[in-house]
């Protein structure tokens, strides 16, 4: 019994010795891990960023296009409202002119 106690015991001593270097080894593996983890959550992260900023760019892209294309729609409408105006304007006058000449017209027939 006591020899079993006194393996047990040395058992125990050179565990305790060993505790130091394997509790550094241990340490060290585990802060690898750890950095390791890190740098590839770092990477995701980054991938990350830069996909969502291109999604972002290229959003911003197609909405000047949009916006650029409006514009050139609405220019082309104006130009077009512009002549339709200026043409409605000619007819009114001319209406205006025959007017004044037929009721000009009308007073000299009628006489004084």
């Amino acid at each position: 019994m006591m020899a079993a106690r006194e393996a047990e015991m040395k058992d125990l001593q050179m565990r305790v010795e060993r505790f130091p270097q394997e509790l550094a080894a241990a340490t060290k593996q585990a802060e690898q891990a750890v950095r390791s983890e890190a740098r590839k959550q770092a990477a995701l992260d980054a991938k990350l960023v830069k996909m969502e900023t291109e999604a972002a760019k290229n959003l911003t892209t197609l909405t000047i296009a949009g916006l650029e294309d409006l514009v050139k729609r609405q220019a082309a409408q104006v130009e077009t409202l512009t002549k339709q105006l200026s043409a409605a304007q000619a007819q009114v006058q001319a209406l205006a002119v025959k007017a004044i000449e037929g009721a000009a017209a009308m007073k000299s027939s009628v006489g004084p």
